[in-house]
């Protein structure tokens, strides 16, 4: 996975729709996908 592909995927997180009339993701996207992708993961550390 390169870094854009992790930054699409993270903006997907934080509620981009990733169309071509978008335009890039900006940092309070990024941070809530960021947020998101930590409570998955606590998520998953919890089940283990």
């Amino acid at each position: 996975m390169t870094i854009s592909q992790f930054v699409r995927h993270l903006a997907g997180l934080g509620g981009h729709l990733g169309r071509k009339c978008d335009g890039r993701p900006g940092w309070i996207t990024l941070w809530r996908g960021l947020e998101k992708l930590l409570l998955i993961l606590r998520g998953t550390d919890l089940t283990q």
